[in-house]
């Protein structure tokens, strides 16, 4: 049987009694209600009143009628809210002068004070509102919980939203206006996304407590409730970034003040501590989190605040403490003191973890386990279980555990195995139907789901994500098999139509940037033929997201398993491919639309090549290839546009030399075909323009349009070398023409085909010790063992004549570091020659050399 013990301020009737004498200590109390209610599930209370809510779904209210508020005509005792008698209450709260209540439905009536808009009823007269009333603009969402701070509300939704309404002159709606009350529920836009655990309201401060302990809060900081380390107002949400890290699990608010419970039972104080109400053995305030180090040790299961005091309980031992203003008794001490530290309350409670006996119990006088604590304004209540004869078996409230508090929706293995087991001519449940629109309508319910279990996702950071991919990719791949086609539909209308057009360019935590790694999960971004509807707008999130959001994108693909990273790459590498092979379209504007969602891809593409880059090559770089570019895209005319790109007015929206990461190896060689060709000919129209001027210029000589070598078949590497010493970067860029000395042969081209195979011959040659045969590639490479700061580039001779890989790399690191210059590095037979002298001359000039 539940009791309830009560002690504080009583000037109202409302802690049960009859007289208005304030009580000192605790004491029980009975309360007169009906006889067939066995629990009681809720207490809520303010200075003036107190609301409760029994396990049969009633209402009963005592104290203070000023306004209406206890919503009956029996002043100064308990009475039932018989308005509400065709509702099932779940919850109650009681602002200053007001009163909420939440049903089962989801709906939130009203009633009390209206002067500040607090009922949420818009203006109604003063006789409406003593009558409790639904809220109109909520009824089309399914509220979970409500709080109220002195002529403010809040209330959250289970797609995860939170409204707010009521007094605004301390910005504590957090909507960012400059009005000074508003008398109908207002969503808080700025926290979309985030997957809100709890809603809590002070005095005139109120806070968000994320579902991974992210805290953040608004309104009225003169003392630092906010824990922000300042004393400046605040009229939108701002997070409270020293207890990021600290697992904060439940929130207290009192009038001034802020408590906080931390997943190992730690408590954290901030705000007005005049009197001692914060728990650190004096009157400071504080503007940053602070533990009481009084309650180390202890593991703190409970925690409540009145007004201007705190309380807390710790189970080990079934001690409950208290601190803060003494003024009516609230402490429970006997006394009307204030505490600046924790004080023993002296109650009949016992340990809920130690078996006790009978005997024990009757020695020491327990008799009772505690199961919630609550506190409001100048008193505290507790209810607890009556033992009797028989042993403690009754388990307190756990603040810390999980579904204490009423959650928003998220795609849980329950959801997903109803949705599985739907027929394909089966109609959706309504309830099913409803709850699946609204996941995948709300990023925060998406933000919600597949959390790591034991409490890991409390680690969530810049850099963490905190999210059981596995699970993610569990889910999905059930979704992907369900035979219900309507339900796949459905899932993917609000997806199109809802979640993708409310995400936000500057998401307001990391944690409402999880969605970005859920959703490419599903199944239905692997058709390519949803790149305008889906894949499209879901890469233009993704590349619109502000600077800090990206960087934090980043460092959470770089933590990913090769094969969610992996699976991220293929949807957009298809996407291109798809687009590149559709049919020729003549209409422009489809023509555009193409050409924008293949830049959207490949801009995706981009990033994940950074990270997969900076990762240690989180999956092969060979993986972002496309091979289909050189049958669909002419790309010698793409590199041609792509270098004179500045001087062309109308440049063609995207080219695919901006990704060279895409191109595999005889892509690259036709890239660095056609450069070395339009080098060659820049160079020799140079050459053409410099004579043409010595004809008129005396100072300027002219000049060869052929790099001319004069070399001998005897010691052609060393005739070569020694001449190109003497030769300007401008000189390799022209024409070769080969004349072996003695022979009368012209060159038409046949004798520079020879002239190489004979340099090769020679370079290659074991004797020279510029390139060693590496037996697990089978390829010819550049000696890893010669000293050089030279960047090595070149081609690879494979024993088994097939396409280096490691050949490939060396090339696409060369063309991946332009660093956005306009041309790539010419990597023709020229520039070989070029850097075999670089490695001649480093060889020669070693201890080892010849």
């Amino acid at each position: 049987m539940i009791s309830a013990f009560c002690w504080g301020s009583a000037d109202h009737g409302q802690l049960f009694t009859e007289n208005d004498e304030p009580i000192l200590s605790p004491k029980e109390v009975k309360l007169n209600i009906d006889q067939e209610v066995k629990d009681i599930v809720e207490i809520n209370c303010s200075e003036g009143h107190t609301l409760l809510v029994t396990s049969n779904g009633s209402c009963y209210a005592c104290g203070c009628n000023d306004y209406g508020q206890i919503g009956h005509y029996s002043t100064n005792k308990i009475g039932k809210v018989s308005s509400l008698n065709n509702q099932k209450v779940i919850s109650v709260v009681a602002g200053s002068q007001h009163s909420l209540a939440l049903t089962e439905a989801g709906e939130v009536f009203s009633w009390g004070d209206n002067s500040c808009g607090q009922l949420g009823r818009g203006q109604v007269d003063e006789n409406q509102a003593r009558q409790p009333k639904v809220i109109k603009p909520l009824v089309t969402y399914h509220i979970i919980q409500i709080c109220s701070g002195n002529n403010h509300s809040l209330a959250l939704s289970n797609d995860g939203l939170v409204f707010s309404w009521g007094a605004n002159n301390y910005g504590q709606l957090g909507t960012g206006s400059s009005s000074q009350h508003m008398d109908t529920p207002q969503p808080l836009l700025s926290i979309r996304g985030i997957p809100v655990s709890q809603i809590i309201a002070g005095g005139n401060h109120c806070f968000i407590l994320s579902m991974s302990g992210g805290l953040f809060g608004w309104g009225r900081n003169s003392f630092g409730q906010l824990g922000v380390n300042d004393e400046n107002d605040r009229n939108h949400p701002t997070q409270c970034k020293s207890l990021r890290q600290q697992r904060t699990v439940f929130v207290s608010c009192g009038e001034d003040h802020t408590c906080t419970l931390t997943q190992d039972g730690g408590v954290f104080t901030f705000g007005c501590g005049s009197h001692g109400q914060l728990g650190h053995n004096n009157t400071n305030n504080e503007i940053l989190p602070r533990r009481i180090m009084d309650m180390m040790g202890t593991v703190v299961t409970q925690i409540a605040c009145g007004r201007r005091h705190t309380l807390t309980y710790v189970p080990e031992t079934g001690r409950i403490y208290s601190f803060g203003s003494g003024s009516c008794g609230q402490l429970g001490l006997g006394n009307t003191d204030k505490k600046t530290s924790p004080m023993l309350v002296p109650c009949p409670f016992m340990s809920s973890i130690n078996s006790r006996s009978p005997r024990a119990m009757e020695i020491d006088g327990t008799s009772h386990i505690v199961s919630r604590i609550f506190s409001g304004g100048n008193k505290c209540i507790v209810l607890a279980n009556k033992i009797n004869s028989q042993p403690a078996s009754l388990k307190p409230i756990d603040f810390r555990e999980d579904g204490m508090l009423r959650s928003i929706l998220c795609l849980s293995d329950k959801l997903t195995e109803k949705v599985r087991s739907l027929n394909a001519k089966d109609l959706i449940p309504h309830e099913v139907e409803v709850e699946m629109e609204k996941i995948f309508s709300a990023s925060a319910c998406l933000n919600a789901s597949f959390l790591l279990l034991n409490h890991e996702h409390f680690t969530t950071s810049p850099k963490k994500h905190g999210l059981d991919m596995d699970q993610v990719r569990d889910t999905f791949g059930k979704l992907a098999h369900i035979s219900n086609v309507p339900t796949i539909q459905k899932i993917t209308k609000c997806l199109e139509s809802y979640l993708l057009p409310s995400l936000p360019q500057s998401p307001p935590d990391v944690e409402a940037l999880r969605l970005y790694l859920i959703l490419p999960e599903y199944h239905m971004f692997e058709e390519p033929k949803k790149f305008s509807t889906l894949i499209g707008p879901f890469a233009n999130s993704i590349l619109n997201l502000d600077k800090p959001g990206s960087k934090v994108l980043d460092y959470w693909w770089g933590s990913l398993k090769p094969r969610h990273f992996s699976r991220v790459l293929s949807l957009y590498k298809q996407t291109v491919i798809y687009l590149l092979q559709l049919p020729q379209s003549l209409i422009q504007t489809e023509l555009f639309s193409r050409n924008i969602h293949i830049k959207f891809s490949l801009e995706i593409m981009k990033k994940l090549n950074k990270v997969n880059e900076l990762n240690g090559q989180i999956i092969p770089y060979n993986h972002f290839y496309i091979p289909e570019l050189r049958d669909k895209v002419d790309i010698r005319a793409d590199y041609v546009n792509w270098v004179q790109q500045s001087r062309l007015i109308n440049s063609p929206p995207m080219h695919f030399c901006d990704y060279p990461f895409v191109f595999d190896g005889p892509a690259k060689s036709m890239l660095l075909q056609t450069d070395a060709f339009m080098q060659m000919r820049t160079a020799l129209e140079e050459a053409q323009r410099r004579n043409f001027q010595s004809l008129f210029l005396q100072n300027i000589d002219p000049v060869s349009p052929l790099l001319v070598l004069h070399v001998t078949r005897e010691n052609i590497v060393k005739d070569t070398i020694q001449q190109l010493e003497h030769k300007g970067s401008g000189d390799l860029k022209k024409p070769l023409k080969v004349v072996f000395i003695g022979e009368e042969a012209i060159d038409e081209g046949g004798l520079t085909k020879e002239f190489f195979l004979l340099l090769l011959r020679e370079i290659l040659d074991p004797k020279y010790g510029m390139f060693k045969f590496y037996e697990e590639s089978r390829v010819d490479w550049f000696n890893s063992n010669i000293n050089s700061s030279y960047t090595i580039y070149g081609s690879a001779r494979s024993h088994n004549a097939s396409v280096s890989t490691q050949e490939d790399h060396v090339v696409s690191n060369s063309t991946s570091s332009l660093n956005g210059q306009k041309k790539f590095n010419q990597l023709g037979l020229h520039t070989f020659i070029n850097y075999a002298v670089f490695q001649w001359k480093c060889y020669v000039s070693s201890p080892n050399g010849s």
